[in-house]
């Protein structure tokens, strides 16, 4: 036998040895795990329902902010280091949020929380490349369902995030 022959009877009883072995076949949708997890997000929310949500969360449209509707919802009751917004669904998809301090007294830290919220906000994440512009984010989520964006009405009771931001400075001082 040539040594071409050799390699190629080689490779050939490699790549059916290859196949002979079973593979773990992907038979389960990101949406049924959400489910066995009991995962809520946004879009589970009822009117005048509440809930905590990260700060990081919001979109911008028309210079407005939005929460999308596959946001997951937070479990933690108060987070050690950034800034949560508790959100009240409204009718017409619309939301009302409050800012939820870190559990954190320490003016530095806060001060830190409360850069990282308006960074957030304002420029894409560094980690997930998620763009701030709702127009910008995939149509989809990982579920295969079509995402909507509800109008943020108000934060802190503020419709200004200029005012948000100046508020929760003056939380500091």
């Amino acid at each position: 036998m040539s040594p071409t022959t050799k390699i190629l009877t080689s490779l050939t009883l490699l790549f059916l040895s290859l196949q002979a072995y079973p593979q773990v076949e992907v038979d389960i949708t990101a949406k049924e795990v959400e489910e066995m997890r009991g995962t809520l997000r946004v879009r589970d929310l009822v009117v005048n329902d509440e809930a905590r949500i990260y700060g990081g969360s919001l979109c911008i449209r028309d210079s407005k902010l939005y929460l999308p509707d596959n946001v997951v919802l937070s479990t933690q009751s108060v987070n050690d280091s950034s800034i949560d917004l508790r959100v009240r669904l409204l009718p017409a998809k619309k939301v009302a949020a409050e800012t939820v301090m870190p559990k954190t007294n320490e003016p530095k830290r806060v001060r830190e929380s409360i850069e990282r919220f308006l960074s957030s906000t304002l420029m894409p994440s560094w980690f997930d490349n998620e763009s701030v512009y709702c127009d910008e984010r995939p149509p989809t989520d990982v579920t295969g369902q079509e995402i909507e964006y509800l109008e943020i009405q108000s934060i802190d009771g503020f419709h200004s995030l200029r005012k948000v931001y100046e508020n929760l400075l003056n939380t500091v001082n």
